[in-house]
């Protein structure tokens, strides 16, 4: 069996862009991840790994040795931050897992759906264009880079707003997808502190995230490193910033569903 852990990331206001990223391989690839992990938590007493709150000293990076002052931080507190998070990227540089990232810029995705109407098509958010994108990749990955058609379980960062919608998302996606329908298991929610291996999903997708943020601001800069270390260690296959045409098309397919639901029609 292969296991797929998949989160979302996006800006504050959710103006610039949303991705959904995460990884995949077998027991034994995640096994090797988990006890590393947990040995990084445990040597900086953190309960928890989250990319974006150890790049700002916020959440369990708010409290000493990371942060003693509520307004800034000295050279060597951001120098221990940034070791932080260099032990965890290499763990996921380490390990025999294949990573996947789909964002959309909101602006395109803003233009397109333009009006109450076809923004309800997409589920009133970018939420489950992303994650069925995801999903899809997942099972790409499988076969292209794995070599597997082994049944996957899909685990998604715990959303109290959209699982239900996702799970019939899901049904629907095994439904008229027949080719898929063995190898797509089953689709679970939970939370990142219960289930750590989420946390990597949560890595992968805030460096993204990030990444394309400034792919759109200033697109002659440098790729940040953390994403050229994932690259160049060969733990992502496939990162996809989706345009405003395949907007459009996946919209007409929407609008071809009989379902009219977002994010169930086979691309």
């Amino acid at each position: 069996m292969l296991i797929a852990y998949l989160d979302e990331s996006y800006d504050q206001e959710m103006k610039e862009v949303f991705v959904a990223a995460g990884f995949i391989a077998r027991y034994e690839g995640w096994s090797s991840v988990e006890w590393r992990w947990k040995g990084l938590l445990e040597k900086y007493g953190l309960r928890y790994y989250r990319a974006a709150e150890a790049g700002h000293a916020r959440g369990e990076f708010e409290k000493p040795p990371f942060r003693t002052h509520p307004k800034k931080l000295s050279k060597e507190q951001w120098g221990l931050l940034q070791e932080v998070r260099n032990e965890f990227l290499s763990v996921l540089c380490g390990a025999r897992i294949f990573g996947l990232a789909i964002g959309v810029h909101m602006k395109d995705f803003k233009k397109v759906a333009c009006t109450p109407e076809i923004l309800d098509k997409f589920g009133n958010t970018p939420y489950y264009l992303c994650c069925h994108m995801a999903l899809i990749q997942t099972l790409v990955g499988a076969r292209d880079e794995l070599r597997s058609q082994e049944v996957i379980q899909v685990f998604f960062d715990r959303n109290a707003e959209h699982q239900a919608e996702m799970k019939r998302v899901h049904k629907a996606f095994k439904e008229i997808n027949p080719e898929y329908r063995v190898q797509m298991g089953s689709l679970e929610f939970d939370s990142k502190e219960k289930k750590i291996l989420l946390q990597t999903a949560d890595t992968l997708a805030y460096e993204v995230q990030k990444a394309f943020r400034q792919q759109i601001t200033n697109p002659d800069a440098p790729e940040r490193v953390e994403l050229q270390r994932l690259k160049a260690a060969h733990r992502v296959y496939r990162i996809n910033l989706v345009d405003e045409k395949f907007l459009r098309f996946y919209l007409k397919e929407l609008q071809n569903d009989s379902h009219e639901k977002p994010a169930t029609a086979p691309i």
